[in-house]
């Protein structure tokens, strides 16, 4: 699903294939430019190109991306205008939705902006599958109307099977990295309905290939320009969530680094899996004490085959007794630490010198909520902390009593911690905002499990 901000038209299937950590992004048939605006609440730095067609269309597109260019792709003075605008400057990222099918030589445009593309840069594609089974039941009955959804429709030129379209990448001398299937109404794609067809496949096909080829309504396909890289692997083990925490130091950060198409990136909370053939990698493990010796090994045999372990501390190394319980084995025994801070850095370099600072990460900017009124000339008294009560109590006293005194000019904003709202009298002018829903509370330090299918 879309997180908050994003257009819910979006296909984000083809979305979290758009890698990240890139400046310049070029899109082929951008329409009214929902799909770039989507991308830049992610990649706010990127400047993004887009090419549309259709006059209005690109109007509206304008509102959204850096740059709009309108006319054919084909047409070499739509070229002539992409160069003009990035004066030598090489794309990122190259992005075709549903503009591929309707080009006429499909093949040579792919060609033709390959070389406008750079070294490594990718290119992600959203091919209408040809092979849907309800397209393949509509021509065994004689028919071929137009389907609902993203399926391909008589009004297209160019069609695509998962292989065609590999065929043509390669051809346009694209290095083809991968095919996921997208099945964005799975309700609708009843895989089991291909097998009844007059036909069992193309020759030597297996069953799963069959239903893998048939279920999907498109496919996004991504290519480099240049040689595959390595893959890397990365997995990473967090605490079961609380207010945010987690989502902060670990899924949105393994998000955004998975829409890489040279990592490969795992990650859960509790607990955690390593997919098979991975024999190496990157280990985040995210507030662990590793006061557990069963769990210590698990990860000190990860080390042994070649991984990096690496901890994820939001914590002061003298702030719990668990870590100088077993010599603070969490920051020691282990390559590497990463902190939100500089002055956590300065702590925890004391223990392991190989430490980064990664500040708190959100996956996707959200629509900036309405803030909450202030009340003529009161002075707002915010309170927005989690795990802190204890600091409010010492303080509450004498806060409550010169609030009493001058209610009149104060305003309280309480977030989260309805103890703390409750504890101001209703006579002073407060205000609660909720924290929003979260998949799942912990205690605190809940043990971990990690479990490796090496």
């Amino acid at each position: 699903m879309p997180v908050s901000g994003e257009d819910h038209s979006v296909n984000t299937g083809l979305l979290a294939r758009v890698p990240l950590a890139i400046r310049n992004v070029l899109e082929i048939g951008c329409g009214t430019g929902e799909f770039g605006r989507a991308y830049k609440l992610r990649n706010p730095l990127a400047r993004y190109v887009g090419v549309e067609i259709r006059e209005a269309a690109a109007g509206k597109a304008r509102e959204a991306l850096d740059h709009v260019i309108v006319g054919n792709i084909e047409d070499p003075l739509t070229i002539g205008r992409i160069d003009a605008f990035r004066q030598g400057e090489l794309f990122d990222a190259l992005v075709v939705t549903g503009a591929l099918g309707y080009l006429l030589n499909p093949g040579a445009t792919l060609r033709e902006l390959r070389s406008r593309v750079a070294t490594a840069g990718v290119c992600t594609l959203l091919i209408p599958n040809l092979s849907h089974w309800r397209l393949m039941a509509q021509q065994f009955g004689g028919r071929w109307d137009c389907l609902e959804g993203d399926l391909p429709s008589k009004g297209d030129v160019r069609f695509f099977t998962r292989d065609t379209a590999i065929e043509m990448l390669r051809e346009a001398g694209w290095e083809v990295l991968d095919a996921a299937p997208g099945r964005r109404w799975p309700q609708e794609t009843d895989a089991d309905a291909v097998l009844k067809l007059p036909i069992g496949g193309k020759p030597g096909a297996e069953p799963e290939q069959i239903q893998r080829d048939s279920s999907a309504f498109e496919w996004n396909i991504r290519a480099t320009n240049g040689p595959c890289q390595p893959r890397l692997h990365v997995a990473a083990l967090g605490l079961k969530k609380q207010a945010g925490v987690t989502e902060a130091r670990v899924d949105h950060p393994l998000a955004a680094l998975s829409t890489n198409p040279f990592v490969r990136a795992v990650w859960d909370h509790g607990q955690l899996s390593i997919p098979k053939g991975w024999d190496k990698g990157v280990l985040i493990l995210h507030r662990q004490f590793m006061t557990d010796p069963g769990f210590y090994r698990s990860v000190s045999g990860l080390a042994d085959k070649g991984w990096i372990l690496v901890s994820d501390m939001d914590d002061d190394p003298g702030n719990w007794p668990q870590f100088q319980a077993n010599d603070h084995l969490a920051f020691r025994g282990v390559h590497a630490v990463t902190v939100s801070t500089p002055a956590l850095a300065q702590a925890v370099r004391q223990l392991n010198p190989n430490v980064q600072v990664f500040e708190n990460a959100i996956f996707s900017l959200p629509h900036a909520s309405a803030a909450t009124p202030k009340q003529g000339n009161k002075v707002r008294i915010f309170f927005g902390a989690l795990n802190r009560r204890e600091d409010w109590v010492r303080v509450q006293t004498s806060i409550v009593k010169a609030a009493l005194q001058r209610n009149s000019a104060i305003h309280f904003v309480v977030v989260h911690d309805e103890a703390v709202f409750a504890s101001i009298p209703r006579s002073c002018p407060r205000s609660f905002i909720p924290q929003r829903p979260m998949n799942g509370i912990c205690n605190c330090w809940p043990p971990a499990t990690l479990r490796c299918c090496l």
